[in-house]
């Protein structure tokens, strides 16, 4: 089997486990706006949003580190899970003492189920990361099945009949989260093996030294995808900000198409970064990604905004136009990993930093320039902007790391495309030229991607 054909492999098996569970979380939030008001959802997207940020910030960004120094090795993995276990201990603990005395000043909202989120979130990116890195891909695709199962019943179960509003989501998400980590232990042979005694204080730094520069990255990408939340509570409030997460779900749809892909793409990545025709490798698989999620926009732009206008409440239907353009950022942030990779294969995080740090910049500029003029639809083209600016910037700042060649001739007329499909979206509610443009996306979609479509079905097949 070739590295196309591997690459292909993985790609599938991270898809079948975590494609339809993936579906069902993103579509959980749209079918809770009939339970849960604008100021709800906005709540709960505050707090949601809180601890994503925070469950990185917390344990230093250490699951990526512990990654890379394993994803090459083939044994031997009880010493480094070992140190992973040890550190994280040490920074959760140091973490604790800062957030309830930071909490014992300010009295916030929430704060339990927020540190509750923030310490199984840390503890759950661990896990999968060590999963991964043994190279259990397989068990990795069934934990995220079982994390969607749990958290879309919950959800409903605590929303729905028990009416416990936006703190079911939250709970809701906090056990899912606590039976994925238990399964992935119980079902992953070198987590067993793990003593404290076993931890190495010399790894411990190498990871530190790793995962460090990777701190300012997370804080700027946060600040990219979220500090327009802060912008549109102060200027719009909370209940635009319930609009503004419904908004945001959507998008989601292509960030989980490229985190399969990424999931895949690191692993290889990192084997294949010292081979003679490494540049040529990498050009060829960024033309198929760019191709392949940008055609992709042509479907989910106008079948998103039928969704909308179909099964949400009234109070949510102004988040059509504001998702057609968080797609447009969801692309770029796509773009932006796959670049991104370059800085894992060539151990030099600080430079992932550097160009999140620019991103962040014109995003805080952006955000509460545009909030008041352009209301919801300013914050969404901040992130877009954003994004594309931190794509770019990383095309020129990589190209000592791999000399990647962009295909403008056939990304630039699909994009067209989508601009094109944005403008008509944003003139009509109409649901059924919205669902022919779909159609025809759908059309255009296949005709570009068929000749990776049927290797990867040829391969499925082969497998039966």
């Amino acid at each position: 089997m070739d590295r196309s054909e591997r690459l292909i492999k993985s790609t599938l098996v991270f898809a079948v486990g975590t494609f339809g569970s993936k579906v069902l979380v993103m579509l959980v939030i749209p079918f809770c706006t009939h339970y849960v008001d604008t100021v709800g959802m906005g709540t709960y997207d505050l707090v949601y949003t809180a601890s994503e940020l925070l469950k990185t910030v917390a344990v230093l960004c250490i699951p990526e580190a512990l990654f890379r120094w394993i994803v090459e090795r083939t044994g031997g993995y009880e010493g480094m899970l070992s140190t992973w276990v040890l550190l994280f201990l040490m920074l959760i603990a140091a973490f604790s003492a800062v957030y309830w005395g930071v909490w014992a000043a300010l009295r916030f909202q929430d704060a339990p189920v927020l540190y509750a989120m923030i310490v199984a979130g840390a503890l759950y990116l661990g896990v999968q990361f060590g999963v991964r890195g043994v190279h259990r891909n397989r068990l990795f695709a069934a934990q995220g099945i079982l994390y969607a199962a749990i958290m879309c019943t919950l959800s409903f179960l605590f929303v729905i009949p028990l009416s416990m509003g936006y703190q079911g989501l939250l709970l809701a998400i906090l056990l899912a989260t606590a039976a994925a980590i238990v399964f992935c232990v119980l079902k992953t042979p070198e987590f067993r093996g793990v003593r404290l005694g076993l931890a190495s204080f010399d790894d411990m730094r190498k990871m530190l030294r790793y995962a460090v520069p990777l701190i300012p990255n997370q804080v700027s990408w946060w600040c990219i995808t979220s500090l327009g939340r802060l912008a549109i509570a102060g200027f719009l409030g909370v209940a635009a900000n319930g609009v503004y997460a419904v908004a945001s779900r959507f998008p989601s749809a292509v960030t989980m198409l490229s985190s399969i892909f990424q999931q895949a793409w690191q692993e290889q990545a990192v084997l294949e970064y010292s081979a003679s025709d490494r540049d040529a490798f990498f050009t060829r698989v960024f033309g198929v990604l760019a191709r392949g999620l940008s055609s992709a926009l042509l479907v989910l732009l106008p079948a998103t905004a039928a969704f909308i206008l179909l099964f949400t409440e009234a109070d949510y239907h102004s988040a059509k136009n504001l998702t057609s353009v968080l797609y447009v950022g969801a692309l770029f942030s796509a773009f932006s990993s796959f670049y991104g990779t370059l800085y894992m294969c060539s151990v030099k995080t600080e430079g992932a930093a550097s160009t999140t740090i620019v991103g962040a910049a014109v995003a805080a500029v952006l955000n509460f320039t545009l909030v008041v003029p352009l209301g919801l639809l300013g914050i969404g083209l901040a992130v877009a902007v954003s994004q594309l600016v931190v794509w770019v910037v990383r095309v020129l700042q990589t190209r000592g790391y791999a000399a990647i060649d962009v295909r403008w001739g056939e990304l630039l007329p699909i994009l067209a495309a989508a601009v094109a499909e944005i403008v008509v979206i944003y003139n009509t509610d109409s649901v059924g030229l919205l669902v022919l443009l779909s159609l025809l996306g759908g059309v255009a979609f296949v005709v570009l991607n068929r000749a990776l479509a049927g290797k990867a079905i040829s391969m499925a097949r082969g497998r039966r």
